[in-house]
Protein backbone atom coordinates (compact mmCIF):
# COMPACT_ATOMS: atom_id res chain seq x y z
CA UNK A 1 0.00 0.00 0.00
CA UNK A 2 1.48 3.18 -1.26
CA UNK A 3 1.72 6.29 1.14
CA UNK A 4 -0.96 8.32 -1.12
CA UNK A 5 -3.23 5.27 -0.65
CA UNK A 6 -2.80 5.35 3.34
CA UNK A 7 -2.91 9.04 3.36
CA UNK A 8 -6.30 9.10 1.54
CA UNK A 9 -7.61 6.04 3.76
CA UNK A 10 -6.68 8.02 6.66
CA UNK A 11 -8.02 11.15 5.81
CA UNK A 12 -11.47 9.53 4.64
CA UNK A 13 -11.77 7.87 8.08
CA UNK A 14 -10.84 10.74 10.04
CA UNK A 15 -13.75 12.44 8.21
CA UNK A 16 -16.21 9.51 8.81
CA UNK A 17 -15.32 9.62 12.47
CA UNK A 18 -15.69 13.28 12.84
CA UNK A 19 -19.35 13.06 10.96
CA UNK A 20 -20.32 10.60 13.57
CA UNK A 21 -19.13 12.16 16.63
CA UNK A 22 -20.92 15.77 15.19
CA UNK A 23 -23.79 13.38 14.95
CA UNK A 24 -23.95 12.08 18.33
CA UNK A 25 -23.59 15.65 19.81
CA UNK A 26 -26.62 16.90 18.08
CA UNK A 27 -28.43 13.62 18.76
CA UNK A 28 -27.07 14.09 22.39
CA UNK A 29 -27.83 17.68 22.63
CA UNK A 30 -31.89 17.05 21.87
CA UNK A 31 -31.97 14.32 23.93
CA UNK A 32 -30.72 15.96 27.29
CA UNK A 33 -33.48 17.78 28.14
CA UNK A 34 -35.71 15.04 28.18
CA UNK A 35 -33.41 13.07 30.22
CA UNK A 36 -33.14 15.61 32.50
CA UNK A 37 -36.49 17.18 33.02
CA UNK A 38 -38.28 13.80 32.37
CA UNK A 39 -41.62 15.74 31.71
CA UNK A 40 -44.62 13.56 32.03
CA UNK A 41 -48.60 14.66 32.17
CA UNK A 42 -48.56 11.84 34.73
CA UNK A 43 -49.22 12.44 38.65
CA UNK A 44 -47.30 10.16 40.32
CA UNK A 45 -47.99 8.57 44.47
CA UNK A 46 -51.86 9.07 43.85
CA UNK A 47 -51.49 12.77 44.99
CA UNK A 48 -54.57 15.13 44.67
CA UNK A 49 -54.52 19.15 44.74
CA UNK A 50 -58.49 19.21 45.70
CA UNK A 51 -58.03 22.11 48.48
CA UNK A 52 -55.83 24.26 45.54
CA UNK A 53 -57.37 26.84 43.15
CA UNK A 54 -56.14 25.93 39.49
CA UNK A 55 -54.73 29.36 37.34
CA UNK A 56 -53.62 29.69 34.28
CA UNK A 57 -50.74 31.97 33.43
CA UNK A 58 -50.43 33.39 29.45
CA UNK A 59 -47.47 35.22 27.96
CA UNK A 60 -46.11 35.26 24.38
CA UNK A 61 -42.62 33.63 24.93
CA UNK A 62 -39.28 35.22 23.67
CA UNK A 63 -37.62 32.65 23.36
CA UNK A 64 -40.02 30.36 21.10
CA UNK A 65 -42.18 32.88 19.68
CA UNK A 66 -45.39 31.34 20.11
CA UNK A 67 -47.91 32.19 22.64
CA UNK A 68 -47.63 29.93 26.00
CA UNK A 69 -50.05 28.75 28.39
CA UNK A 70 -49.02 27.42 31.60
CA UNK A 71 -51.17 25.93 34.71
CA UNK A 72 -50.76 26.75 38.52
CA UNK A 73 -52.09 25.43 41.45
CA UNK A 74 -52.61 28.70 43.84
CA UNK A 75 -53.07 28.08 47.95
CA UNK A 76 -53.82 31.29 49.95
CA UNK A 77 -51.90 31.70 52.92
CA UNK A 78 -53.44 29.81 56.13
CA UNK A 79 -56.65 31.24 57.82
CA UNK A 80 -55.21 32.61 60.86
CA UNK A 81 -53.12 35.57 58.41
CA UNK A 82 -56.07 36.17 56.07
CA UNK A 83 -57.81 38.41 58.95
CA UNK A 84 -54.39 40.55 59.20
CA UNK A 85 -54.53 41.34 55.65
CA UNK A 86 -58.10 41.99 55.07
CA UNK A 87 -57.56 45.07 57.96
CA UNK A 88 -54.55 46.34 56.04
CA UNK A 89 -51.55 45.12 57.51
CA UNK A 90 -48.98 43.08 55.67
CA UNK A 91 -49.80 39.73 53.72
CA UNK A 92 -48.21 36.69 53.81
CA UNK A 93 -45.28 36.34 51.80
CA UNK A 94 -46.16 34.95 48.65
CA UNK A 95 -43.36 31.21 47.53
CA UNK A 96 -43.15 30.44 43.92
CA UNK A 97 -42.65 26.82 44.06
CA UNK A 98 -41.08 25.20 41.26
CA UNK A 99 -41.24 21.48 41.28
CA UNK A 100 -38.19 19.78 40.33
CA UNK A 101 -37.95 17.15 37.11
CA UNK A 102 -40.32 14.58 36.88
CA UNK A 103 -42.71 15.71 39.29
CA UNK A 104 -46.06 18.28 38.01
CA UNK A 105 -47.60 20.23 40.13
CA UNK A 106 -50.05 17.80 41.32
CA UNK A 107 -47.90 15.12 42.67
CA UNK A 108 -45.98 17.86 44.43
CA UNK A 109 -49.18 20.05 46.09
CA UNK A 110 -47.88 17.82 49.59
CA UNK A 111 -44.92 20.13 49.61
CA UNK A 112 -47.03 23.44 48.13
CA UNK A 113 -49.41 22.88 51.36
CA UNK A 114 -46.40 22.43 53.46
CA UNK A 115 -45.16 25.75 52.29
CA UNK A 116 -48.25 27.03 53.44
CA UNK A 117 -48.34 25.53 56.98
CA UNK A 118 -45.21 27.45 57.72
CA UNK A 119 -47.34 30.77 56.23
CA UNK A 120 -47.11 31.33 52.62
CA UNK A 121 -49.59 31.57 50.16
CA UNK A 122 -48.07 29.54 47.26
CA UNK A 123 -48.16 29.27 43.70
CA UNK A 124 -47.00 26.07 42.45
CA UNK A 125 -46.54 26.63 38.68
CA UNK A 126 -45.95 23.42 35.84
CA UNK A 127 -43.24 24.29 33.32
CA UNK A 128 -43.88 23.64 29.54
CA UNK A 129 -44.30 19.69 29.23
CA UNK A 130 -45.53 18.92 32.49
CA UNK A 131 -48.79 18.28 33.98
CA UNK A 132 -51.59 20.30 32.30
CA UNK A 133 -49.25 23.34 30.72
CA UNK A 134 -48.13 23.23 27.21
CA UNK A 135 -46.64 20.46 25.89
CA UNK A 136 -43.06 21.92 24.67
CA UNK A 137 -40.22 20.04 25.06
CA UNK A 138 -38.44 21.60 28.48
CA UNK A 139 -35.13 22.98 28.61
CA UNK A 140 -33.29 24.94 31.34
CA UNK A 141 -34.02 28.41 29.65
CA UNK A 142 -37.44 27.58 28.75
CA UNK A 143 -37.40 27.09 32.34
CA UNK A 144 -36.34 30.12 33.28
CA UNK A 145 -38.71 32.29 31.20
CA UNK A 146 -41.60 30.24 32.04
CA UNK A 147 -40.87 31.40 35.89
CA UNK A 148 -40.19 34.62 35.47
CA UNK A 149 -43.95 34.74 33.67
Amino acid sequence: MSTLSFSRHAAIGILALAGLLASGCASLHDKQGEWIFQPSERTWGGRTADDMQDRWIEFDSQLSGKRVRLHALWQDAPARLRPARAAGEDAAPVLLYLHGSRWNVTSSAFRARRMQELGFAVLALDYRGFGKSDPDRPSEALAYEDARA
